[in-house]
């Protein structure tokens, strides 16, 4: 998926992401660390915000890598507020 992403082709990583989801692979940090950023590098803040959001449904805890890719996230999107109060509430 790194290669997806490196190609600009973030909306392919997704799907192929949502393959993984619907199959028994349960995705881990990693990989979602490696979506988020792959949004983040395309723009696409909500699909980020929503794979965040749905890292506890698959027993994933956040780590500073998916804050800091969260972050870049919303920062690429013109999200700055988001930004200022994720910053100040360390609640995205």
């Amino acid at each position: 998926m790194y290669h997806r992403r490196q190609a600009g082709q973030w909306e392919l990583a997704v799907a192929l992401f949502d393959k993984l989801s619907d199959s028994d692979v349960a995705p881990d940090v990693p990989i979602f660390n490696s979506m988020i950023a792959a949004c983040a590098h395309g723009g696409g803040y909500a699909r980020a915000r929503a794979l965040f959001d749905a890292m506890p449904a698959h027993g994933c805890q956040p780590d500073a890598v998916t804050f800091a890719n969260l972050i870049r996230a919303y920062k690429k999107g013109g999200q700055w507020c988001a930004v200022v109060d994720f910053s100040c509430s360390g609640n995205p």
